[in-house]
């Protein structure tokens, strides 16, 4: 599956500091999520990306129960903030994620999304000078969330829609 864009309402909190209340540029491919604000430009900041995900987590059993999993590793993705100071200069805080749990519940407006990862310390890294160094920053608590509006929802999750139209009906009668 090609990566896809979605502008989604939703927010992320940076140890329980609000990043975000608002647009969140989303990116999903068959194995990751990035998520981060919706800015036009070449420069962001605050940028999640978790791995593994795949949109099918969503199918199944989560249209009735809802979804939830918790995993625990050695790089889960990453927290990236940056670029930091002046735009042009390449410098980054990299935070590599430990830990993610993903939750997903489906109601009358789309599907809820919300990941909360953990990181372990993070790095600072100027790509211009070639420096880094590691272990500077504490660990992180990054929590983000949003809705999948049902107009979007059948791209979101990457599905046909005559599937799509079978989902829709058990999410409407739930």
């Amino acid at each position: 599956m090609p990566e896809k864009k979605f502008i989604l309402n939703g927010s992320m909190v940076e140890n329980s500091m609000t990043i975000v209340n608002g647009e969140l540029s989303i990116h999903v491919t068959e194995y990751e999520i990035s998520i981060h604000k919706n800015i036009s430009g070449a420069f962001r900041k605050n940028t999640l990306l978790v791995q593994p995900f795949n949109q099918k987590m969503f199918w199944g059993k989560a249209v009735d129960e809802g979804y939830q999993i918790k995993m625990e590793g050695s790089s889960l993705g990453s927290y990236t903030d940056g670029p930091i100071g002046f735009p042009g200069d390449g410098e980054y805080e990299i935070y590599s994620i430990t830990r993610v749990s993903i939750s997903a519940k489906y109601g009358a407006e789309g599907l809820n999304v919300e990941l909360e990862a953990e990181t372990g310390k993070g790095k600072e890294v100027c790509f211009i000078a070639g420096e880094e160094t590691t272990d500077r920053f504490p660990r992180l608590i990054v929590n983000a969330s949003f809705l999948v509006p049902m107009n979007k929802l059948m791209d979101f999750l990457g599905q046909s829609e005559n599937h799509f139209e079978h989902l829709q009906e058990k999410i409407c009668k739930g």
